[in-house]
Order: C-alpha cells, then sequence, then structure tokens
C-alpha cells in the first residue's frame, strides 16, 4: 500500500523501492492470504511508472497468470467472471497485461 500511496503522489523512484521490497517479502513467504494481487499491482506499477517495465512476459503477465490460474479453479462462470473483474486488483492486472502484450506486438511488428 505504501509503494501505491507513494506512486500516487508523484514518488515513483521511492515507490519502486517499497514495492520491491513488498514483493521480495512475497517471494520469501510464497503466497499471502490477502494483498497478493495489490503487490504485485504496485510493483507492476511502479516498474511502468520508471520506465522499468518492458513489454512481455514480466510482473504484470506473472500476476495475470497468478490470478487466471486462480479463475480456473472457480467452477461457477459467474462468480469467476465476478473475480476477474469485480475486484480492482485483478481487474487492473489483466489490464496492464493486456497492454503490455499489445506493446510487444507493435514492437514486433517490421518498420515500413
Amino acid at each position: 500500500m505504501l509503494a501505491r500511496a507513494l506512486l500516487a503522489q508523484g514518488r515513483p523512484a521511492e515507490a519502486l523501492v517499497s514495492a520491491r521490497d513488498a514483493y521480495a517479502q512475497l517471494e520469501s513467504i510464497g503466497a499471502v492470504d490477502d494483498g497478493d494481487a495489490t503487490i504485485r499491482l504496485a510493483l507492476a506499477e511502479c516498474l511502468i511508472a520508471t520506465g522499468d517495465a518492458a513489454p512481455g512476459p514480466g510482473n504484470s503477465g506473472k500476476a495475470a497468470s497468478r490470478i487466471l490460474a486462480s479463475a480456473e479453479a472457480i467452477e461457477e462462470l459467474a462468480i469467476r467472471e465476478s473475480f476477474l473483474t469485480r475486484i480492482p486488483e485483478h481487474r487492473r492486472i489483466l489490464e496492464l497485461a493486456r497492454e503490455l502484450a499489445a506493446l510487444e506486438v507493435g514492437a514486433q511488428r517490421p518498420g515500413p
């Protein structure tokens, strides 16, 4: 949450330090019940804000993959859709992953 607050204040370098710290803690623990998506989203947003995010399968792609895998375990389609679209962090992670994938496709196209 600190990283996202710093980012909102226009302090992306400080936010990135905080986001990387939270992500490192997440990786050492493996997973957290509440906040896993927020940590992954904060890191992706900070990397993008600082220009450190390259198009392609990065943190937002990994986070999107985790969310989609979790969604697959939900049998009822309406609940699965809700899980993907009504949780703001999940929705934003999926949006970022699509945006970065689109940038990658654009970067791979040959110029005129």
